[in-house]
C-alpha cells in the first residue's frame, strides 16, 4: 500500500501529466488551424496582388511607394489604420471555474482519458528544431522521384527512416513552401519537382493543379 507522501508525489505527477497532454492537443488543434488560415492568407495575398497589377502596380520591390504615391498619403495612411492587427494565438490556461466545469463529465466515469498524455514515448510527435533543413531535403526528394512523382506520405517516410525528426504537417508545409517558390507542383495526390526554364522545359513537366485548400493531403 502507497504511502501518504508517495499518493501525493503521484499526484503530483499525475496533474503535470494531464497538463501536458491537454496542452499537446491544444497545440496541435491550434497548428491545423493556423496552417489552414496561412494558405488562405497566401491566396489571398497573390490575388490582391493580381488585381494591384491591373491598375499597373507590378511586383517591385517600391510598390508601396508607389501605391502611396498614386493614392495619396492620406489615403494609404488610413488603409493601414482600417486593416486590423492580429495578435498571435496564445495558449493560456482556461480559468479554474471553466476548466472544472469542463472535467465534471469525466470525473463519473472514473477519469478522462487523455489521448497524447497517455501514448507511448514511441509515438509522440516530435517537434521540428530547424536543425536540418526540411525544405531542401523534401526538394531533393522531388528531384530524385523525376517525372513518376511522389506522395508527401512517401517524402515522410524516408526523412524519418534517415533520422529526421519533425512534425506530421512539416514535409506538407514545405512542399506548399515549394509550390509558392515554383519548384513544385501536384497533380492529385502526387507531387513533381519543377525545374526552373532553364534547367528543362516546362512542357515536359506533368499537367498539374495545386490548391491551397488540400495542401497537405
Amino acid at each position: 500500500m502507497l504511502k501518504e507522501y508517495e499518493i501525493q508525489a503521484i499526484r503530483g505527477l499525475l496533474v503535470r501529466l494531464i497538463d501536458a497532454g491537454r496542452l499537446a492537443e491544444a497545440s496541435q488543434a491550434a497548428l491545423q488551424h493556423a496552417q489552414q488560415k496561412l494558405a488562405e492568407a497566401h491566396h489571398t495575398i497573390r490575388t490582391l496582388r493580381a488585381a494591384l497589377a491591373v491598375f499597373g502596380f507590378s511586383e517591385e520591390p517600391d510598390l508601396w511607394d508607389k501605391v502611396k504615391a498614386a493614392v495619396g498619403e492620406e489615403v494609404y495612411a488610413e488603409a493601414f489604420q482600417v486593416a486590423p492587427f492580429y495578435e498571435p494565438f496564445t495558449l493560456n490556461p482556461l480559468p479554474v471555474t471553466v476548466a472544472s466545469a469542463r472535467a465534471a463529465p469525466f470525473l463519473s466515469d472514473g477519469g478522462e482519458t487523455n489521448e497524447t498524455a497517455l501514448q507511448p514515448i514511441s509515438q509522440m510527435p516530435e517537434t521540428d528544431t530547424g536543425a536540418p533543413n526540411i525544405k531542401e531535403m523534401v526538394l531533393q526528394k522531388l528531384k530524385e522521384a523525376g517525372k513518376e512523382g511522389i506522395e508527401a506520405n512517401k517524402i515522410k517516410e524516408s526523412l524519418r527512416a534517415q533520422g529526421v525528426e519533425m512534425h506530421d504537417k512539416t514535409v506538407g508545409m514545405n512542399l506548399y513552401r515549394l509550390s509558392q517558390d515554383g519548384l513544385a507542383e501536384r497533380l492529385r495526390r502526387t507531387w513533381f519537382y519543377r525545374p526552373r526554364r532553364e534547367e528543362e522545359p516546362a512542357d515536359d513537366q506533368p499537367s498539374t493543379e495545386t490548391s491551397a485548400a488540400s495542401i497537405f493531403d
